[in-house]
This record gives structure tokens, sequence and C-alpha cells, in this order.
């Protein structure tokens, strides 16, 4: 890949040797690769690594393009980089997990202040991979509703669990939120300016919190794995067909 990345015409496929092994790396290769996600099988280990053996199935927390990824066949990758990934769980479905799943659930359970709790409402905007994850793990307790301006994805939207599903282009998702609730944003918005923007004054009467999200620490994924292991159901074989990390 080209080292001057500016649009996708500059990717390029190359051989290139395998990387040398450190003493604290893992050497994985990647056998679902759809981005910045991806899923793999450890090939050999450094002396000074336990945490795995060749034979285990990983994926590696998303970098947000700080670090290399997985768009490549070998990597090596920190011993502490990588995580294994859930045994219920094939390796296409395992590589949407680490950005899109781990972000949802960051915005659910990541603040000890506002963990969302059985019987509570959720409001989950579009249908999106991270709102289309937090939609049912938000499901293992709470309530849910799901905006679109899609009416073909309303349906859908119900099969994935939403107890209601409206259309944001009649409903201004301020007026939405409960006073004092908690307004979690993700990645940026752009095309939105003058009239549809939100004011301070419409914030200080709803006195809700705004807490940013960017994708989750190794710990809170490897907390995930351990949830979506003990309970498999909690994620709806219909989301696979479609790419969870994509949307539907």
């Amino acid at each position: 890949m080209s080292k001057k990345f500016s649009s996708f015409d500059r990717l390029k496929f190359s051989e290139q040797p395998l990387p040398e092994l450190g003493d604290g790396e893992v050497l994985d290769k990647q056998n679902v690769i759809p981005g910045l996600d991806g899923a793999g099988t450890v090939v050999a280990i450094g002396k000074q690594v336990s945490r795995f053996q060749p034979g285990d199935k990983t994926f590696e927390p998303s970098t947000g393009g700080i670090l290399d990824s997985t768009l490549r066949t070998y990597g090596a990758f920190n011993k502490h980089a990588l995580v294994r990934a859930p045994s219920t769980l094939t390796a296409r479905e395992a590589s949407t997990l680490p950005c899109a799943a781990l972000t949802a659930c960051n915005a659910l359970y990541g603040s000890l202040d506002h963990v969302v709790k059985a019987g509570q409402w959720v409001l989950v905007q579009g249908t999106g991979g991270v709102s289309i994850f937090a939609l049912q793990f938000a499901k293992a307790g709470a309530r849910v509703i799901a905006t679109t301006a899609s009416p073909s994805k309303v349906e859908a939207l119900k099969q994935l669990g939403a107890d209601h599903v409206i259309s944001y282009k009649e409903a201004h998702r301020i007026e939405a939120i409960r006073m004092c609730g908690v307004i979690t944003i993700v990645g940026f918005l752009a095309g939105r300016s003058g009239d549809n923007e939100t004011s301070f004054q419409r914030c200080l009467a709803k006195m809700f919190t705004l807490r940013p999200v960017f994708a989750g620490s190794r710990v809170q994924l490897e907390e995930m794995i351990e949830a979506v292991e003990a309970h498999p159901e909690v994620l709806r074989e219909g989301v696979w067909a479609g790419g969870a990390s994509g949307g539907v």
C-alpha cells in the first residue's frame, strides 16, 4: 500500500517479506480483512509471549488508522495488541467486532456514571454498524427506539429487536432526550449547518450529558467478548447477512 495514501487510487498490491518477529510480538495471519477490522490466526509467537499459542483465533482492537492494521496477509503485532476472538462466532462474524461493536458497547456501558440499565429507553440513530450493534446490546435489558429515513429498513430494525422505529426526518433528536439523559457522540457529522445545528440553549434546557466515544480499550473488548460468548443470542443471525460492520 502507498505510504502517501490520499485516495483509493493510490492503493497497490505488493509482495513483502514476512516481518521479523520480536520477543514480545505475535505473528498473525489475517483470515478476514474487511478494512479497519480483521480476524486472524496466530502463526508464531516471540520468546516473551505467553498469552497466545499458534493456532489461536484473534483480532486486533481498532487503532483508528494510527498503526499498521489489517490490510496485509501477515502482521507482527505486540502481544498486548491482540485479543482472542469469540469461540461462538466464525472468523467473518468476529472480524466485525473490534470497531463498530466495541464502540457501541462502550457507548452503552463504558461510563460507570451512565451505564444503561434494564427498563431504560435507548435511542439509536440510523442503520450503520455502530447503531445496529448498539440496538442488539441494549436489548439485553433496555427498550430501544431506532430511527431511519428509509421505510424499507423499518422491518429489518424490528427483526433485530427495536421496540419502536421512527423516521428521524419527523422528530428532532434533542426533543427525544429525557431530562438529565445521555447523548453519546460517535464519529463526525457533515453537511449540517444553520438552523439544523443544536444550540447550547437547547442542551441546557435538557441538562443532558454529552459523551464522546471512539471505539474502546482492549480490556473493554475482552469484557465484551466474554459477554458475547456467555449470551450468543444477543447478536441475532440476521445481522451477519448484511455485514454488521457496515450496517443494514
